[in-house]
């Protein structure tokens, strides 16, 4: 039986890589002069991907990508104005307006009456914090949960902390890899919410979590009946 729900954030409470994903495509105008655009998306993917472990997530660490990116890519080339076009756009980052999902507010509000609520996502500490403010959200969580990664040990110490048995937890997040699957090798649900956009650092998943079976949802509005029937059937 469902105890304790706990939801993702980013582009599952509210909207995210939009605002990445339109950020990356006036980099790569700026970065243009100096190669094509495929080989620049690619060479940033790599570049966030090794710096994670250094910087973590967030967009702090992106804007670090996208500077060391730019050097590396014009040989050092690039005219400090465009290095400050750069960092123009990360400040537009941390004061963008934040879009939250229809349905949600309304889905949250309905579940805190009945169940303690969660909200696990990882980045930085202050622009996760300052996202979960302006989102209004942060009235129907029990729990606030900012960490650094998810992973199983991540997803343990928290279900300890909250004292909830795995069996009795709840998971729902839009990547397989961070939210979902690591909550199920642990014995948890995992319920994937399948927003169509999402960073491809995600779509890379664990090869010990890829034959696990999970539940899936299109709107979050669903997990309501979702959570109904998994506990009538328990």
């Amino acid at each position: 039986m469902i105890k304790m729900i706990a939801f993702d954030a980013d582009d599952t409470l509210w909207e995210n890589e939009v605002l990445y994903i339109k950020i990356q495509e006036q980099f790569v105008d700026i970065l243009s002069p100096y190669g094509n655009k495929e080989e620049i998306f690619d060479h940033l993917l790599e570049t966030e991907t090794k710096n994670v472990p250094l910087y973590g997530y967030g967009i702090k660490s992106f804007g670090l990508s996208l500077i060391e990116t730019a050097i590396t890519t014009s040989k050092q080339q690039l005219p400090s104005a465009k290095i400050a076009e750069i960092l123009d756009m990360i400040r537009y980052m941390l004061t963008y307006k934040l879009a939250v999902y229809e349905g949600v507010e309304e889905t949250l509000q309905h579940l805190s009456k009945q169940y303690p609520l969660l909200m696990i996502t990882k980045g930085d500490l202050l622009d996760q914090d300052l996202k979960v403010e302006r989102s209004g959200l942060r009235k129907y969580f029990k729990g606030i949960e900012i960490v650094a990664t998810k992973e199983e040990s991540t997803y343990q110490e928290i279900m300890q902390r909250y004292q909830v048995a795995p069996q009795h937890f709840m998971m729902v997040g839009n990547s397989l890899r961070s939210d979902v699957l690591p909550v199920i090798a642990l014995g948890g649900t995992g319920v994937y919410y399948e927003n169509s956009v999402s960073w491809a650092h995600e779509h890379e998943i664990d090869p010990a979590h890829q034959v696990l079976t999970y539940q899936s949802i299109h709107h979050l509005t669903e997990v309501v009946a979702l959570v109904e029937t998994l506990n009538n059937q328990s």
